[in-house]
Formats: C-alpha cells, structure tokens, sequence
C-alpha cells in the first residue's frame, strides 16, 4: 500500500497558486475579463507587461479613453463609438462588467468569485428593448439607439437565448438572482411595462457616467483600487495563464 503525504500535496497546491499568482499580474484581468476581451485590449493597446500592475492598470484605462471624447472640465464622456453591438461587442461586453463590478458599492470580492465573467461564452450583450417586439418599436428617428450602450445590458448565455426577443416587461420576469442584482442591470428592477426611448438615452449617460467616475476620476482612482483589492484577496481563484 501507498502512503500519501498529505502534507506534502497542500504544500504542493500553495507553491502551485504563489506560482500562477507570481508569475503574472495579467492573472488578475483573467479574473474578470476572458481572452476575447484581453485580446481586443492588447490589439488596440499593445502588449501588456505582464510583471507590472501598474502598466497593467494603466493599459486597460488607455483602452477605455481610447473609445470616448473626455469633457475634463464638466466630468464627463462622450462615446466615439455609434454601434455598441457591432464590432465594439467586446469593449461593450468590458464596460458593462467593469461597471457590474468596479463600482464603487459594489462588493468586487463576491461578484468576481461567483459570477466568473472570465469564462469565455457565459457572459453575453443584450438588447433590453429588442428590435423585434411588437410593439414600442424603434422608427427611422431613433433607430440608432436600438444598439447604444444604453440600450444594451449583461446577461448570461443561458438566459439571453430564452428570452433574447422578447419584450421587456417579459425580460423582467426571467432574470437570475445574480443577474438582477449586477448594477448593469438595476433597470430591471424598475416597476415599468415598457422602457422608453427617453429611458435609453438617460441610461445610457448613466453608464457613462459610472465609467467615467470608475476610469476617468482622480485618474482612474476607484478602478485602481478595486485592482488592488482584488490582488490582495486570497479567495478568489485566479486563473492560469497559458
């Protein structure tokens, strides 16, 4: 019979993770992001200094400025960007989890550990009024809000094809728990049958707002942060880099 040092394994599994969270600080946006965000990052950015968490925090609020005029003077954003769902999806897919989690009341800590918005495919972008409905439907004045930021939220793949056409007020109804409560989608918990084209444009400056304060503010002091925070935290699993 084999006898296993069980101390020997949990050893083992220590150096194992002071390896993987050692070896890169890139670790820490695998966290969030998954690798279709970190590449879009990294393509329009440039590498990343895997060993530097400054350089690292630095290069996703660069790749955030990069997609907005910034008002300094009235602290506030406006988008360069006129198709969020086009082949923005992925900067939009970012914003809408940097917003779920980098607020400044939100709890980083839980929702990164049970949401794992770094699994590619599990998280997807969502009309909330959906084009297809039949009624409230966008015309040829404001059909280009159809895929404004404001006009487009997180939900999980699971949830997104059962309820990707339908209306609103159906929307509602379907929501997880863990869904319902991501800041993103607090619209969802407003007591309405319908959202309307006014609704899409205040949200839509809301967002921005939230990413400017999160990015922009004391230059990108909230984002940096919750960065630290979360490398700080032994409970959340990081993931391996390749």
């Amino acid at each position: 019979m084999v006898r296993i040092d069980s101390r020997k394994i949990v050893e083992k599994h220590k150096c194992e993770r002071t390896f993987f969270m050692n070896k890169s600080y890139n670790n820490i946006l695998k966290s969030i992001y998954d690798e279709f965000i970190i590449s879009d990052i990294e393509n329009k950015i440039g590498k990343i200094d895997n060993d530097n968490l400054d350089e690292i925090i630095n290069r996703v609020i660069k790749y955030v400025k990069r997609h907005y005029d910034i008002d300094y003077q009235n602290n506030k954003i406006t988008s360069r960007i006129s198709n969020f769902y086009g082949k923005h999806k992925k900067f939009t897919r970012c914003m809408l989890i940097s917003i779920s989690i980098f607020d400044e009341n939100s709890d980083i800590i839980d929702l990164v550990g049970k949401n794992n918005f770094y699994e590619s495919g599990k998280w997807e972008v969502d009309h909330i009024v959906p084009s297809s409905q039949k009624y409230n439907k966008f015309n040829k004045r404001n059909v280009r809000l159809k895929n404004r930021i404001g006009n487009l939220t997180l939900l999980t793949k699971d949830t997104n094809s059962r309820i990707s056409n339908e209306s609103f007020y159906q929307k509602r109804k379907v929501l997880d728990d863990n869904e319902r409560v991501l800041k993103v989608n607090e619209i969802f918990n407003v007591n309405k049958t319908n959202i309307s084209k006014k609704d899409i444009r205040a949200r839509e400056e809301e967002l921005n707002g939230l990413i400017y304060k999160i990015f922009i503010e004391n230059n990108g002091e909230v984002f940096k942060s919750k960065i630290r925070m979360l490398k700080g935290n032994n409970s959340i699993n990081v993931v391996k880099g390749k």
